[in-house]
C-alpha cells in the first residue's frame, strides 16, 4: 500500500509540473520617449552602491554657431560676413544608463554576440 501513495504523489507532482508553462512571450512596446540615436562614445564608472555600472552615451558634432552675421540690402540675404562658434567638438550627452551586474554582464555578452555576427558578415561579403 505504501507503494500505491507515492506512486499518486509522484503523479500528482507530475500533473502540477504538466500544467507549467513551457514558453514565455516578450512584447517589445516603445516608450513615449524612444528614439533613435547615434552613439560616438560612452563614459562612466561604478555607480555609488558600487553594485551597479553607470554608462553615459554621447554622439560627437560641430558646434553649432552661436551667431551668424550675412550681408543684407534690403530684400536678399547675401554673402556670410562673421560667424562666432566655440572651436571645439561637442560630445552630447543623450543618455545615461545604470545597469545592475547581471545586466552589465547580459549587455556585455550580448554586444559580444553582435560583434561577431557583424565580423562573420563583414569576412564573407570580403570574400
Amino acid at each position: 500500500m505504501a507503494t500505491k501513495k507515492m506512486a499518486k504523489k509522484k503523479t500528482a507532482k507530475k500533473s502540477v509540473s504538466a500544467d507549467m508553462p513551457t514558453e514565455i512571450h516578450f512584447d517589445y512596446i516603445k516608450g513615449g520617449q524612444f528614439r533613435v540615436i547615434h552613439v560616438d562614445g560612452a563614459f562612466g564608472s561604478a555607480g555609488p552602491k558600487l553594485n551597479s555600472i553607470q554608462m553615459a552615451l554621447f554622439s560627437e558634432r560641430r558646434a553649432i554657431p552661436k551667431r551668424e552675421t550675412y550681408e543684407f540690402d534690403g530684400q536678399k540675404l547675401g554673402a556670410l560676413k562673421k560667424r562666432e562658434s566655440l572651436e571645439s567638438i561637442v560630445r552630447e550627452i543623450e543618455v545615461e544608463a545604470v545597469f545592475d551586474m547581471e545586466t552589465a554582464k547580459a549587455l556585455r555578452a550580448w554586444l559580444d554576440e553582435k560583434i561577431e555576427q557583424v565580423e562573420t558578415i563583414t569576412k564573407e561579403m570580403k570574400t
